[in-house]
Order: C-alpha cells, then sequence, then structure tokens
C-alpha cells in the first residue's frame, strides 16, 4: 500500500540556519480540493497577479455582530471580550485546481484551483469570515449578553484581492476613502471570501456605501503567498518525475514562530503519495532539483481555456498530452466563470489552478526544505 508522506517546505530565504532534516511536525486533518462555491466568475488577481490596487466603489457594508459573550451577574466584567467575527468555519473557494489545497487559519488559506486530484482528504476549516449571524438580544446561565461590532463585510464593484480559497490565504489590506467631511478615512481588510456568489471583505471599520474607494493590498504577504505557492508547483512537477510521488493535497501557513524563528513568512506542507518513505538522500535531491529550476528562471502563465469553444477544446487535448501535465480537470460546474483556468510552468509543469503566481520561478528565489514526515499508511 502507498503511504503519504508530507514536505514542509519554504522558498522564503529570510528564515537562515535550517538544515535539511526531518523535523517532527503535527498534522491536523486533511482537506478537500474541490471547491464549495464556484463563484461568478474570476478575480481580477488572478487575470493579473501582480495587481496591488485600484479605485472602486463601494456596494454595502453590513456589520458584523460578535459573537454573543455571557457575564454573570455578580460578575458583569468578567466575561471574555468577543472577537468580533474575525473567525468562522465557512469555507470559500475560487477557481480551479489540480492539486488538493487545504484552507488554513492564520493570514491562511484559499487557492484557487480547481482539479481533483488522487487520494482521500477529510475537510479543514477554513478561517477568513464574511460575516456571522448573531443576536444582540438573547439570555444564557442567567446573564446578560453583549454583542458588540466590531467588523463589517463590505462589497465592492471591483476588488484587486484574492480571496480564501482551496489553500492558499486570502489577501490583506486597506480601503482608503473619504468621509462625508472630506477628511480621509481608512479600514484595514482583515479577510477576504466568497460568499453567495460576492467577493465580501472584513474590515475593521464601515465605509459609506456609494463612495469611492481606493483597494490597496498589502503587496509583502501577496507577494509571499505568490513566491510560496509557485514553488510548490515546482517542487510537485520536480517530485512527480524524480520521486514519481504525486501531490494529493498541499496547505500554505504562516511559519512556526517558535519552531523556525518567524510566524511573518508564509511556508507549504505538500503530501505526497509514495511506495515507502523518503531517504535523506532523496530528500537532498530533491531540494537540489527543484532549486536548479527555479535558477533556469522559466516563465509562468495563466492560460483561460473555456470549454465552448472548439479551438480550446483542441488545445486543451494538446496540453493534456503534454509531458508536463499533472492532475485531474474540475468539473464543469467548479470552473469560475465557466472557463479552466491553468498554470504553466514553461517546460515543466502545468496544472489546473486558480491562485496568484509569479512571473518567473527566477523570482521565487529559493527553496528549503525543512522537514518530512509519514502522515498516512
Amino acid at each position: 500500500d502507498n503511504i503519504y508522506c508530507s514536505c514542509l517546505l519554504s522558498t522564503s530565504a529570510k528564515i537562515p540556519g535550517i538544515s535539511c532534516g526531518l523535523i517532527s511536525r503535527r498534522r491536523n486533518t486533511f482537506a478537500q480540493m474541490e471547491d464549495d462555491d464556484a463563484g461568478p466568475g474570476l478575480c481580477l488577481c488572478q487575470q493579473d497577479s501582480y495587481l496591488r490596487s485600484l479605485f472602486t466603489t463601494v456596494v454595502s457594508c453590513t456589520p458584523i455582530s460578535a459573537a454573543p459573550q455571557p457575564t454573570s451577574p455578580e460578575h458583569p466584567k468578567s466575561g471574555k471580550p468577543s472577537k468580533g467575527g474575525s473567525s468562522s468555519n465557512n469555507k470559500n473557494h475560487v477557481g480551479n485546481q489540480g492539486d488538493k489545497g487545504k484552507s488554513k487559519a492564520g493570514g491562511s488559506s484559499s487557492n484557487g484551483n480547481g482539479a481533483a486530484s488522487s487520494g482521500s482528504a477529510s475537510g479543514v476549516e477554513a478561517t477568513a469570515d464574511c460575516g456571522r449571524e448573531g443576536s444582540s438580544s438573547s439570555s444564557c446561565c442567567n446573564g446578560s449578553i453583549t454583542a458588540p461590532t466590531s467588523s463589517y463585510e463590505v462589497v465592492l464593484e471591483e476588488s484587486p484581492m484574492f480571496p480564501e480559497s482551496g489553500g492558499q490565504p486570502c489577501d490583506q489590506g486597506q480601503l482608503l476613502f473619504r468621509l462625508p467631511d472630506g477628511s480621509p478615512g481608512a479600514a484595514n481588510v482583515t479577510a477576504v471570501a466568497w460568499k453567495q456568489g460576492r467577493l465580501c471583505h472584513t474590515t475593521d471599520a464601515p465605509l459609506p456605501p456609494g463612495c469611492r474607494a481606493e483597494a490597496v493590498v498589502e503587496w509583502g504577504r501577496r507577494l509571499d503567498l505568490m513566491q510560496q505557492h509557485t514553488g510548490q508547483h515546482v517542487l510537485s512537477a520536480v517530485a512527480l518525475r524524480l520521486l514519481s510521488a504525486p501531490t494529493v493535497s498541499w496547505e500554505l501557513h504562516p511559519l512556526d514562530p517558535l519552531t523556525h524563528g518567524s510566524g511573518d513568512y508564509c511556508c507549504v506542507a505538500v503530501d505526497l503519495e509514495m511506495p515507502h518513505s523518503p531517504s535523506g538522500e532523496q530528500l537532498i535531491e530533491l531540494e537540489a532539483r527543484v532549486n536548479a529550476e527555479l535558477r533556469a528562471m522559466r516563465p509562468v502563465t495563466p492560460l483561460l481555456i473555456d470549454p465552448r469553444v472548439s479551438e480550446d477544446v483542441e488545445r486543451l487535448r494538446a496540453l493534456q498530452a503534454d509531458g508536463a501535465f499533472r492532475g485531474k480537470l474540475p468539473q464543469p460546474d467548479k470552473m469560475k466563470g465557466g472557463k479552466l483556468r491553468l498554470v504553466c510552468v514553461e517546460g515543466l509543469d502545468i496544472n489546473a489552478c486558480g491562485g496568484t503566481h509569479l512571473r518567473s520561478t527566477g523570482e521565487v528565489g529559493c527553496l528549503k526544505l525543512l522537514g518530512c514526515e509519514r502522515t498516512r499508511g
């Protein structure tokens, strides 16, 4: 029987002094790759991953009620402050995906990709919250309940931000606008997700509906996620060729600050299906091969395929016959806007994916394999 090994890696060169060895890493659950909601169409950042900001119009702004917190009549101030709906178990996904992407918390996850790959998996809870229903007038434990509004759900006419999806965390950023008196206003965007066919932004301040606003992406976070995600595609392609190990699932999440000394940057956990555990020599060779592909500066290009157009169907057949094609294709109802999005790493990898990517593997910098452990089998 095949086993499943999880490789923890980072494409960030900001964590020096980590040797290539096996480390223990506790895994929680595995996530299904297919999106719950295909949504109305591709996001702007899926068409241009380098889109950092744009001017747009606020369509709506709805307060999000915090989870009610009981307070004892004897100790009315003893209740813990509410979290303001900053996390939830909504599973909002975007795009198409060839490998199973796993949504996870902590500045965390969604990749919109859409193809399913082999291997079973159990769902994991996405933490971006586009709203939580709560009552501001109820009782519990014979105490009073307060539900202060600390966050807002904002819908924009257009947005440059990526929603949590599949395995890639959402973008964060700011919405800059003018208040009615002409003074400048700003709202921090803490989460982005699809909700009922709309791209919803969770903010820490309200915006007047109808006002013009500049949506600004936190570029450091976006770039880091792009580096990790493109690096994952390269590693998955090399692992398939070198070790005959298909990628079953993957996830982007912050580095453990206690183990790796930084919680500011992401790393990638990639689950590979293998007939046996890889040796230390194989892991070293895997890392070396991946870095060689990064130095080759291979162009990375998103490609849209419309299955309703005969020319695109023929083009897709040709791509599937290419030795670089990896993974399976999503079902038509999982394709954003009815179109299939592929990410092509020239001469190395073709994979259904809805996430943000670099223009070249050279922009990844380098990849460091932080550890590997057997997870199943």
